[in-house]
């Protein structure tokens, strides 16, 4: 496969209500631990009641759960607050490769009270940047309902 060099990437987790969530970027080069690309990936550092690294998506954003959680302090909770109000947890990682590596985005979910077909809406989404300035933007893997 002829893979092309990532100059930077969004990770939006972008989510409905009642939902919980991870998330984890590594470099496919060495999937440990260690080549965690992302900041805070377990969302433990805290700052002013928000994760450290992260932000809030849309007007939605998040809180931090201390009691439903994957493993560890907290996970982001996105609840449903009005129609067409978007939710999620987000980070920007620049990786400025100088040869082209596959990455590999994973993300733990749970949700309450989500309905319907798995799609876009409640999904991990990413954005991505080649080097070259060529966007491939809204790339997602929906969690089950």
């Amino acid at each position: 496969m002829n893979y092309r060099a990532l100059v930077g990437l969004l990770t939006l987790l972008v989510l409905s209500q009642g939902c919980y969530a991870r998330v984890w970027l590594k470099s496919m080069r060495d999937v440990k631990a260690t080549n965690q690309l992302l900041r805070n990936p377990g969302i433990e550092q805290v700052t002013k009641g928000k994760a450290a690294g992260w932000f809030g998506w849309s007007k939605g954003g998040y809180v931090l759960d201390g009691q439903v959680k994957h493993s560890g302090r907290y996970s982001a909770r996105c609840e449903y607050t009005g129609q067409g109000i978007q939710h999620g947890i987000g980070q920007t990682v620049t990786l400025h490769q100088k040869v082209p590596v596959p990455i590999l985005a994973r993300a733990w979910s749970k949700a309450e009270g989500v309905s319907g077909a798995p799609d876009n809406n409640y999904s991990l989404y990413l954005d991505l940047e080649y080097v070259d300035g060529t966007p491939l933007w809204g790339q997602t893997a929906p969690f089950s309902t």
